[in-house]
């Protein structure tokens, strides 16, 4: 495919976007059960899975603080 040949010289591959940036996705044990059966990019290596048991807790906040650590942020 050519876009604007004009201004490149050579065909665009198609867009194959994929996640190359860390992302946390955070659910309770039930909820990430179906999430995991339904959404493909929960078997992503960009994407870490963190299961609480209340998403309003203060587990919940010091997961996503041990999370951040781990990630040097």
């Amino acid at each position: 495919m050519y876009l604007c040949p004009d201004m490149l010289p050579t065909p665009l591959s198609e867009f194959n976007y994929e996640l190359h940036f860390p992302i946390a996705l955070m659910a309770t044990s039930d909820s990430m059960a179906t999430v995991k059966t339904q959404r493909r990019f929960t078997h992503s290596r960009w994407v870490d899975l963190i299961e609480v048991e209340n998403l309003e807790s203060d587990q919940a906040i010091k997961e996503v603080e041990r999370w951040v650590d781990e990630l040097g942020i």
